[in-house]
């Protein structure tokens, strides 16, 4: 725990119907996303695991990241995973309040690191990134994955983000489309959602699922064509707005450096000058790199009514 002492055993999942009560969305789907991707998450890494552990009572989880999940958690503080061992052991806090206590401790008198024992586990968690393009990988090439949920018309769920050039999110929008008329999918209803919880949940995919029995994919690709066009037409002016104003942010950010360069042209060349312009011209370089790059547009899901289209 905070206080050094050993974690409990871990406890072995939970049943799928006690699952959601125990940990927080992030959790849920972590633990999921890793039963699809790895035959058995708890086994060792060198058996093809993770050495997947839970601990409820601790409200943490634990994972030792593979290759190309260490390769992402570098954009984390240097120091942060020296001090915690994350590339052996990445801990977890799966609720706000188990996040913000070991924050506490952290900081507080008797800490042997300034960093938490364990790292919060945000919707924006690199982790989850990793563990999503992981099961997304699995599909094959303009593959999307078709299932039976609680709605009147097949939907098709999608999730438009625009990337800085560094690879990053500047934004994202969850839009869900509906074909009411599945022999004319011309005709689509678009609705834009606040998050992607809101989407899932309207969609009847949230808590346990029966299964009403296999999907004939026969002649679904045709929604999901027409759900990409309508959804990159309702997303143009949240994404325009974005860029504008995150390349405003860009624009202010590289004025300062400028200004500062010229202040410093009239001041004699001394050593912590030139030292400074160094880190000014890194600055520059940063802030080329946060302006708006690419949009992209992924259908996630196609839903379809529990009864035969």
């Amino acid at each position: 725990g905070p206080d050094g002492s050993p974690l409990p055993a871990p406890a072995g999942p939970a049943p799928a119907a006690d699952r959601s009560v125990l940990y927080d969305d992030e959790a849920t789907f972590l633990r999921e996303a890793l039963h699809e991707v790895f035959q058995t998450p708890g086994a060792e890494v060198s058996a093809r695991g993770v050495r997947w552990r839970e601990y409820p009572d601790q409200q943490i989880v634990e994972l030792v990241p593979p290759e190309d999940l260490r390769a992402r958690l570098e954009v984390l503080p240097q120091s942060y995973l020296a001090d915690r061992k994350i590339v052996e052991s990445f801990k977890l806090a799966t609720s706000t309040a188990r996040g913000k206590e070991l924050l506490r401790a952290a900081v507080g008198a008797g800490s042997d690191s300034m960093w938490p024992e364990a790292h919060y586990l945000g919707p924006l968690h690199p982790v989850l990134d990793w563990v999503a393009d992981r099961a997304l990988s699995r599909l094959g090439r303009n593959q999307v994955f078709a299932v039976r949920g609680q709605v009147e018309d097949p939907t098709v769920l999608l999730i438009g983000t625009l990337t800085n050039r560094r690879g990053q999110v500047v934004a994202s929008c969850p839009v869900s489309v509906a074909f009411p008329n599945p022999d004319s999918p011309g005709f689509a209803i678009v609705t834009p959602h606040a998050t992607p919880e809101e989407m899932i949940g309207q969609a009847g995919l949230r808590g346990a699922l029966s299964n009403p029995g296999p999907v004939d994919v026969t002649g679904l690709q045709r929604f999901v064509r027409h759900a990409v066009a309508e959804a990159e037409k309702a997303m143009d002016p949240v994404f325009t707005a974005a860029a504008d104003s995150a390349r405003r942010r860009v624009e202010e950010w590289s004025s300062r450096v400028d200004l500062w360069e010229s202040a410093a042209a009239d001041v004699a060349q001394r050593s912590e000058i030139k030292q400074r312009r160094l880190s000014v011209e890194e600055e520059r370089r940063l802030a080329r790199h946060m302006a708006p790059d690419r949009r992209l547009v992924r259908p996630l899901v196609l839903v379809l009514p529990e009864q035969e289209v």
